[in-house]
């Protein structure tokens, strides 16, 4: 059963403004794998935690390195997720989907129960 879902666009241009030269910022949104990423790859992560956000109803545990983005064997993106936001998505299935054009990002999460 279907118990959350949320998207997220991200434009690019204003994404990598913001972004780039500005590590601490990186820091506090980014994983230490996620933070070696170009911007492109970031403006995918960054969308990805926000739909997250969203899909779980601004749950107030979410802290931002404790939802990473990985890609399996076929490039699928997935989340991998950390702290205590592992305990809570123990009762989710976590289905991500992302897609892009030259300026924007896309970021769908739907959260199915188990």
């Amino acid at each position: 059963m279907i118990v959350g879902m949320g998207i997220d666009l991200v434009d690019l241009a204003k994404f990598t403004n913001s972004i780039s030269n500005n590590y601490r910022v990186k820091e506090k949104l980014f994983t230490q794998n996620e933070i070696e990423f170009d911007d492109n790859l970031l403006a995918e992560c960054f969308a990805s935690k926000e739909a997250l956000i969203k899909a779980l109803d601004n749950n107030q545990t979410f802290r931002w390195k404790n939802a990473e983005i990985t890609r399996d064997n076929f490039g699928k993106p997935k989340f991998v997720f950390h702290s205590e936001l592992s305990e809570i998505m123990k009762t989710y299935d976590a289905l991500l989907s992302i897609t892009h054009t030259k300026t924007v990002v896309q970021a769908i999460v739907v959260l199915q129960a188990r």
